[in-house]
This record gives C-alpha cells, structure tokens and sequence, in this order.
C-alpha cells in the first residue's frame, strides 16, 4: 500500500507540473495579443488610440498607441504591427535577436528616449517569415516619467523594414 501513495505523490506531481505549464503558456500567449487591451501595466485611462500606417513593397507598418495624451507618471501602451499584404511568403534574416524599436523624440526633434537602449540581444541572425497576408504584432510600454511637458514623436520600426518608419505624436502633461 505504501507504494501507491508514492506513485500517487509521483503522479500528482505531473500534474501539478503540467498545469503550471499550461498557465505559463497560456499568459505568454495572452500577453503576445494584448496590443491595447487593460491589464495590469497599461494606464487606466485609456483615452483615444492615435495609429499611423506606412506601406511599401507588399509590407505596411503601423503603429499606435494608447493614451494619445498622458501624465508624466502615467504608461503609454505602444504596438507596432507588420503585415505582409503580398500573397506569397516573405523571410527576412536579423542581424541579431532585436525584431524592433521605438524611439522618442521631443519638438527639436532630439532622441530622447529609445526602447532598445541599454538592452542586450543575442548576437545570432534571427530568421523571420511572414505568410501571405500574416502579421504580428510587438507591444511594449513606455513611462516617460522624467521628461519635460510638451508633445513628442514616437516611431516605431520593424528592423526587417527600416525605411518604413510610422510615427505619432503624444502629449505628456504635467
């Protein structure tokens, strides 16, 4: 008798383990699509969305964000899509693991601000293929807590793509 509690411990561990699994994959997954939605990182305020789309070659780029006017304290919620409008497949090869960027820029047109700053990706060619009429999407958030009032250019870019370069301006409020 002693040995089935073992194998019951045993088994219950597995399951334990597969369901942790399965909630891990299940937020990643919830995360990756949440371009705009609430959670917990994006403002609760959540006032107009502002977009800007370029296209070339096949390809549009576009980027929004959410708040279009925010606090200093506050988050701004920042999504870059990439959409392949062609009707075959198209591959890109990265230099590195780095996918994409936003920068911000204030009214002199300075970079203030750059999501890729300070961060480190692996240095192997990153693969990238887009299905005829697929996209993905990139979010990350941006607090431009110490940054002076005033209106700022936010670009946003897939390193695939770097000619095309929507932008959008937002106003950071006392």
């Amino acid at each position: 008798m002693r040995y089935k509690f073992h194998s019951l411990d045993l088994e219950m561990k597995v399951l334990v383990g597969k369901l942790f699994f399965a909630v891990l994959v299940a937020l990643m997954v919830c995360n990756a699509f949440s371009c705009g939605k609430a959670g917990n990182k994006t403002p609760r305020n959540e006032k107009t969305e502002i977009k800007n789309t370029v296209s070339e070659k096949g390809f549009s780029v576009t980027i929004s964000i959410k708040p279009s006017s925010i606090k200093k304290n506050g988050i701004l919620t920042l999504c870059l899509q990439v959409r392949n409008n062609n009707n075959s497949i198209k591959s890109f090869t990265l230099e590195n693991a780095q996918i994409y960027d936003f920068v911000a820029r204030d009214s002199s047109g300075n970079n203030v601000w750059q999501w890729s700053k300070g961060r480190a990706f692996a240095m192997v060619a990153q693969p990238i293929c887009f299905e005829p009429k697929e996209k993905k999407i990139y979010t990350d958030y941006w607090s431009p807590g110490g940054f002076p009032s005033g209106v700022y250019r936010i670009e946003g870019y897939f390193l695939g793509l770097k000619a095309l370069k929507p932008a959008v301006k937002v106003r950071i409020q006392e």
